[in-house]
């Protein structure tokens, strides 16, 4: 704004300056015209011009415009709203802390449940194992399989010269044990009438019983 004001004010001292030359060749008498080439001629000095001096063009404070569509906040309601941003701000700032602890929490009492749970599944199957033994306990015993006596065979033999009661218990196809004699006389003795094994008489048959 200062420079266009210089020039301006430049460009009306010019515009005068040629006023006033052009006002004083019209004023100034004619000069006479000599016939002789050797007449010398008067030398005309130009008219003095007294420049006017150059006033200073002082700066014009061109105040910023303020914007219309912006309304002026009272200094207090902003603080209060200043205030109101920190309090919110601080807020938010322990519920994500808070929101982290619960977290963490939460993934602890998860690992938890499943430990827990893995152990109720093996008590439960425990649980199962003991109930089936105390039940077999418990319970009355089942009848039990009775065996037959194996089928006897009887088969006779007929008393030889020099034979005793252990002497024939002793042969292979008897018994093969003399101990057995007592055996071969009790199936005997009744069905043949013997009191006594020296009662054995060649011609006897006597049965020989085999399980």
């Amino acid at each position: 704004m200062r420079s266009h004001g210089t020039r301006g004010s430049i460009g009306l001292v010019m515009v005068a300056v040629v006023a006033l030359a052009a006002a004083c060749a019209t004023s100034s008498p004619p000069v006479p015209v000599v016939p002789d080439d050797t007449a010398v001629h008067p030398v005309v000095s130009p008219p003095v011009v007294n420049p006017q001096p150059v006033q200073p063009v002082s700066p014009v404070a061109v105040e910023p415009e303020s914007p219309k569509d912006v309304p002026t906040v009272p200094l207090e309601a902003h603080q209060k709203v200043v205030a109101e941003l920190t309090e919110v701000r601080t807020r938010l700032a322990k519920l994500q802390s808070a929101n982290a602890r619960l977290t963490n929490a939460n993934k602890t009492l998860a690992e938890e449940v499943k430990k827990l749970q893995a152990d109720l599944a093996a008590a439960k199957t425990e649980a199962e194992q003991l109930n089936k033994k105390l039940s077999a306990l418990l319970s009355p015993p089942g009848p039990t399989e009775t065996t037959e006596p194996p089928a006897t065979t009887v088969e006779e033999y007929v008393v030889q010269p020099g034979d005793s009661f252990e002497a024939i218990a002793a042969k292979t196809e008897v018994y093969g044990n003399p101990e057995r004699w007592k055996d071969l006389f009790e199936a005997n003795k009744e069905r043949l009438g013997l009191s006594k094994p020296e009662d054995l008489r060649v011609g006897m048959k006597l049965e020989i019983k085999r399980p």
